[in-house]
C-alpha cells in the first residue's frame, strides 16, 4: 500500500501561490489552487507588469529625446496610447497562460472562486456552480493586497484614479497630481514626466522615498526638478475636489495642487478580510497582516502565509521565494540542513531615471544599531560605460564593515612550541600566512612567501651556517634580547625561570636543555 500524498490547499494564485503549487507538486503533494481573479496574481499582473511596461516605453522616449548627445540628429518620439494598451494586454495574456499551463503540467488542480477557511483543516470555495469544501493537511493563504483608498477621497476611474486604473489612464493626463512619494509614487512621476505630462508630487515628508538613503533621494529630487516636476514637501493631502475636467488637491497646510488628474499612490492594504482566519484560530495584527516565523508559519502550525499578506517585503521575488520555502517545509525538506530567509539580503529596485537598486543594510540603519562602517561612494561620471551612454547621473555607494587592519599583520593564536631543527625547512614553526615552497634543485637557501606582506624571505638550511667568500664561517648573529638579570646569590648560568603572569616562581631550576648538535663543518 503506497503512502498517501500530502493534501495541500493554496488560496491565492500570485507569485507565492503558483511557486508553492509547482514546487509542492513536483515533490509529490496533492495540490489544489484557489484563485478569484487571475492566475499569476492580480497585484502582479495588474500592477507590477503594466507599470513596468509603461515605464519601459517612457524610458525609450527619454532615450530618444537625449539622443543628440550620442552624435545623432534630431529625433522625435510620439506616444501611442492605444498601442501601449495592446502591448500591456498581450503581456498579461501571455504570462497568465504560461502560469496556467505550468500548473496543468505539474498536475495542480485549479479552482476559480473565492476561498475561505471554515476550520483548521477545511477550506470552502465559492464558485459559479456553488460551494465546494476541501480537506487539507496544510494550507497556504497568499491573497495579496489592493490599493489603499483614504476616507477623504472616492476614485471615479476618470479623473481621480488609483494605481490599477492608471495602466494606462483613459486619456493622457495634461497635468497629473501624484499623492504619495513612496516607491509607487516616484515611479508614476517618472513615467508621466517621460510621456510629456506636467507632474506635481505631494510629499508628506521632507524628502521623496522617506525610507531610503537621503543621498539617493536627493539625486532623484534633482532629476525631478530638472524635468520640471513640482514638489510640495511637507504637505499631506486631506481632500480632492473635482470641477469638470479639473481636480484640486487640498493639503493640511493650506497649499493647493491643481491639475487635470489626481493619482492615489499611498500604499496598499492586505486582503485578509473574509478569509475566515479567525475561524481557524489564525492571529491577525492591526494592519490586517498575518505574523509569520522563519518558515512562514502562522500561530497555527499547518497554516502558512506569504506574499503581501505576511507583512514582509512587498516584492514579487520575495513572494516567490517564500512559496518555494513553504513547499519545502510542507513536504519535510527542512528536516535537513537549510538556510532561513534573510529579508535584509533581498535586492530591491525602483524603476526611475536614474534607476535605484539596493541590497543589504542601509547606512542610517547601520549607524543606528551602533555598527562601525566604512562608506565608499563612486560617481557614475567616473565610469566609462556611463559616459558612452551619455547618462552619468547617479553613483554607487558601498557600506562595508570597518576593520582595523595593518598590511602584513598576522592573526596569531596560542603560543606554539619550537620544532626540531630537522623537522622541515625553515626551522621554527612558520606563522599563519606564510606558505613554504618546494625547494628547487641547487637552490642555496629554502624560500618562503609571506602572503600578507607579499615578499619573498630566505632562510639558511637547518643545521648549517653560511660560509663567507673567504671560506670561513661568518660569526654567529648577536641576539637583540638584553642579557638575563641574575638573581642575587645564584650562579650566573641560571637566569630566572619564565613563568606565566600571576603565578609565583617555583624556585626550582629549569630542566636542562637538550644538547645542541654541532654543525656539519665542525664535526
Amino acid at each position: 500500500m503506497g503512502v498517501k500524498p500530502v493534501r495541500f490547499v493554496i488560496v491565492g494564485g500570485g507569485p507565492a501561490g503558483h511557486q508553492a503549487a509547482t514546487s509542492a507538486a513536483r515533490l509529490g503533494a496533492e495540490v489544489t489552487l484557489v484563485e478569484r481573479d487571475v492566475v499569476g496574481g492580480a497585484a502582479h499582473l495588474w500592477d507590477c507588469i503594466p507599470s513596468k511596461a509603461m515605464i519601459a516605453s517612457g524610458g525609450a522616449m527619454a532615450f530618444v529625446h537625449r539622443s543628440s548627445g550620442m552624435g545623432l540628429g534630431s529625433l522625435r518620439a510620439e506616444l501611442d496610447l492605444d498601442g501601449i494598451k495592446r502591448r500591456i494586454a498581450e503581456i498579461e495574456h501571455r504570462l497568465h497562460h504560461s502560469f496556467a499551463d505550468l500548473l496543468d503540467d505539474q498536475g495542480v488542480r485549479t479552482i476559480a472562486g473565492t476561498g475561505r477557511l471554515a476550520g483548521p483543516h477545511q477550506v470552502v470555495v465559492d464558485t459559479a456552480g456553488g460551494e465546494e469544501e476541501l480537506d487539507a493537511e496544510a494550507i497556504l493563504v497568499c491573497t495579496g493586497s489592493r490599493p489603499r483608498i483614504p476616507e477623504w477621497c472616492t476614485p471615479d476611474g476618470d479623473r481621480v484614479l488609483t494605481t490599477r486604473q492608471a495602466y494606462p489612464p483613459p486619456v493622457l493626463p495634461e497635468h497629473m497630481v501624484v499623492i504619495g512619494s513612496g516607491v509607487t509614487g516616484v515611479e508614476f512621476v517618472h513615467m508621466f514626466a517621460s510621456f510629456g505630462s506636467r507632474v506635481s508630487l505631494i510629499v508628506s515628508r521632507q524628502q521623496v522615498l522617506p525610507n531610503k538613503d537621503p543621498e539617493v533621494a536627493a539625486a532623484l529630487e534633482d532629476d525631478f526638478l530638472r524635468r520640471g516636476v513640482n514638489l510640495l514637501k511637507g504637505a499631506r493631502a486631506v481632500g480632492i475636489d473635482r470641477h469638470g475636467d479639473a481636480v484640486t488637491v487640498r493639503c493640511d497646510d493650506g497649499r493647493v495642487a491643481r491639475g487635470s488628474h489626481a493619482l492615489l499612490a499611498i500604499g496598499v492594504i492586505p486582503n485578509s478580510e473574509g478569509l475566515g482566519l479567525e475561524t481557524a484560530g489564525v492571529e491577525v495584527d492591526r494592519g490586517g497582516y498575518v505574523p509569520v516565523n522563519q518558515h512562514c508559519q502562522s500561530n497555527v502550525a499547518h497554516v502558512y502565509a506569504a506574499g503581501d499578506l505576511s507583512g514582509k517585503l512587498p516584492l514579487s521575488s520575495v513572494a516567490a521565494m517564500q512559496g518555494r520555502k513553504i513547499a519545502d517545509h510542507v513536504m519535510g525538506q527542512h528536516s535537513r540542513q537549510h538556510r532561513h530567509l534573510d529579508y535584509d539580503k533581498a535586492a530591491q529596485a525602483i524603476f526611475t531615471e536614474p534607476e535605484i537598486a539596493e541590497v543589504g543594510v542601509a547606512e542610517a540603519e547601520a549607524f543606528a544599531t551602533g555598527r562601525k562602517i566604512r562608506v565608499t561612494k563612486v560617481p557614475f561620471s567616473a565610469n566609462a560605460k556611463a559616459l558612452i551612454n551619455d547618462d552619468a547621473r547617479g553613483f554607487v555607494k558601498i557600506v562595508s564593515p570597518r576593520y582595523r587592519h595593518r598590511a602584513g599583520r598576522l592573526d596569531r593564536g596560542p603560543p606554539r612550541r619550537r620544532a626540531d631543527r630537522g623537522d622541515r625547512p625553515g626551522g621554527d614553526l612558520q606563522p599563519p600566512g606564510v606558505r613554504p615552497v618546494r625547494e628547487p634543485v641547487g637552490a642555496p637557501h629554502p624560500v618562503r612567501i609571506d602572503l600578507r606582506r607579499r615578499r619573498v624571505a630566505t632562510r639558511s638550511r637547518p643545521g648549517r651556517r653560511r660560509r663567507s667568500r673567504c671560506g670561513r664561517p661568518p660569526p654567529a648573529p648577536r641576539s637583540r634580547c638584553p642579557p638575563a638579570r641574575r638573581r642575587p646569590g645564584s650562579p650566573s648560568s641560571w637566569p630566572p625561570a619564565r613563568t606565566r603572569p600571576g603565578r609565583p616562581r617555583s624556585g626550582r631550576p629549569p630542566p636542562p636543555s637538550p644538547p645542541r648538535l654541532s654543525p656539519a663543518w665542525a664535526r
